[in-house]
C-alpha cells in the first residue's frame, strides 16, 4: 500500500512542469505567442505485485532522486490569465467515468496545476495508472499545438532517465492524436500511451495511460474501451 499512498500524496501536491529553467514550479511568463504544453512523465518504480507505478513531480534542477527525473527545458505559458472553472473540474472528474470507475477497481485523486485541471487514476489489480490534464488556453488553442512541441527532442528529454524508450507509433483519427511508447525502467517493461484531443476551442485534453507489458491481457480491454476509435495505431486505416 506504500506505493498507493505515495501516488495519492503526489496527486495532492500536483505534477510540476518539465518546461522551466529555474524551478520545478516556473513563474508565469507573459508572451503574446507563448503556449503551454502537457508536462507529465510516468516514472515507474519496481513494486511488489500488489502495487502500481508511481509518478513524481518534476524536481528543481540539480536535485537528486532514486526515481527517474526530468530535465527542465523552457516554460511555455499562455499570455491570457487562466480562469479555472467548475466546468473544468467537472470535465476532468467525469472523463471516461464509465471505464475509470470505482466499480471497475479504479481509485481517483483530483488536483489543480498551473493553467491545467488534473485527474489521476490507478488500478491496483492491473498495475495501470492513468492521468489527465485539461490544459487551459484562454487565448484560444494555437494551430498544431501538439505538433509544435511533441517532437523527437522533447521525447528525448522526457524519457532520458529510462534505460531505453522507443516511439512505437503515432497516428490520428480526426482531432484525436495518439503517441505510443515502449519503455524500460529498472529492467521492467512498460507501455505508455498519450492521447490528445481538443475539448473545445480553449481547452485541450491530454490523457496518459501507462501499463505493465506483463499485464497486457488485462490492460488491453481497458485501452479498447477507453478509446474505441483509436486504441492503437494499428487500428487506423490511411
Amino acid at each position: 500500500m506504500c506505493g498507493i499512498f505515495s501516488l495519492v500524496v503526489l496527486g495532492i501536491f500536483g505534477f510540476f512542469g518539465i518546461f522551466g529553467f529555474r524551478s520545478g514550479v516556473p513563474e508565469p511568463l507573459v508572451a503574446p505567442t507563448a503556449v503551454i504544453v502537457p508536462t507529465l512523465l510516468p516514472t515507474p518504480t519496481v513494486f511488489e505485485p500488489t502495487q502500481v507505478p508511481t509518478m513524481v513531480p518534476t524536481p528543481t534542477p540539480g536535485a537528486t532522486s532514486g526515481d527517474p527525473v526530468l530535465v527542465p527545458t523552457e516554460s511555455y505559458l499562455i499570455a491570457c490569465e487562466p480562469i479555472p472553472t467548475e466546468l473544468d473540474r467537472a470535465v476532468v472528474d467525469g472523463y471516461k467515468a464509465d471505464v475509470l470507475s470505482a466499480e471497475n477497481g479504479w481509485s481517483y485523486q483530483p488536483s489543480e496545476g498551473e493553467q491545467k485541471t488534473i485527474g489521476t487514476w490507478w488500478n491496483e489489480a492491473t498495475g495501470a495508472v492513468a492521468y489527465a490534464e485539461l490544459l487551459h488556453y484562454d487565448c484560444g488553442l494555437p494551430p498544431k499545438v501538439v505538433d509544435g512541441y511533441f517532437n523527437p527532442d522533447t521525447w528525448d528529454v522526457l524519457f532520458q532517465n529510462y534505460q531505453r524508450y522507443r516511439m512505437a507509433a503515432t497516428c490520428a483519427s480526426g482531432d484525436l492524436r495518439l503517441f505510443v511508447f515502449e519503455t524500460v525502467y529498472e529492467d521492467r517493461d512498460y507501455e505508455t500511451r498519450y492521447w490528445f484531443e481538443p475539448v473545445e476551442d480553449r481547452r485541450l485534453m491530454m490523457f496518459m495511460l501507462t501499463t505493465r507489458v506483463s499485464e497486457a491481457a488485462q490492460s488491453g480491454p481497458i485501452i479498447e474501451t477507453l478509446f474505441p476509435d483509436l486504441p492503437n495505431c494499428a487500428r487506423v486505416v490511411g
